[in-house]
């Protein structure tokens, strides 16, 4: 009787396993498709903005959401670009996830923005199951670690929730374009 007991707990464990690592799997598959990932940025060195003009208005918070607003205009971009959104010196504020809502549109060219994402689809699949599995051997292969891909073509309006890039006390927006572009708009809301 024993082992019939310990047997069957056995084959339950694993079976709990398996539905954590097939959800794993399904959300991470999912996010994958629906998603322009990629792990590397382009290596589009000597990135420059020429003609930017900006309008912010910028609201850190420790306990509720940090905010950024405001209008960009930028006459012409090359390469890839980080442009500086806010600034803090304020330690409590620095590299804390801002995300910002914004409407951007582009005149001439092809423009993109590339969000930083840090994701753990095994945390992500603890949520959804009904018996986690807590001593998986290697739960790496379920972490992605890069950015997403938004692309704007020429003279199309985008509205799209966009990450900043957090690099010591500064929060910056990260551009890029193969070839220049040209007529830049941005609205952050």
């Amino acid at each position: 009787m024993f082992y019939k007991t310990l047997l069957l707990s056995v084959l339950s464990v694993s079976a709990f396993a398996s539905e954590h690592t097939d959800e794993a799997d399904y959300l991470m598959q999912s996010y994958l498709k629906n998603n322009n990932f990629v792990e590397k940025l382009p290596d589009y060195s000597d990135g420059k903005a020429m003609g930017v003009h900006k309008s912010m208005s910028t609201h850190f918070s420790i306990n509720g959401q940090s905010s950024i607003k405001g209008n960009i205009q930028i006459k012409k971009i090359s390469g890839r670009f980080r442009l500086p959104l806010a600034k803090t010196d304020n330690i409590s504020y620095q590299h804390k996830q801002i995300k910002v809502n914004a409407t951007i549109k582009v005149h001439e060219g092809v423009l993109k923005i590339y969000n930083p994402v840090d994701i753990n689809f095994w945390n992500m699949a603890k949520l959804f199951v009904s018996h986690p599995d807590r001593k998986s051997d290697d739960v790496s292969k379920w972490q992605l670690k890069g950015f997403v891909e938004k692309t704007i073509d020429s003279s199309k309006s985008v509205t799209a929730q966009v990450s900043l890039l957090a690099i010591g006390n500064g929060y910056y927006l990260l551009l890029a374009s193969e070839d220049s572009v040209s007529g830049v708009e941005i609205e952050l809301k």
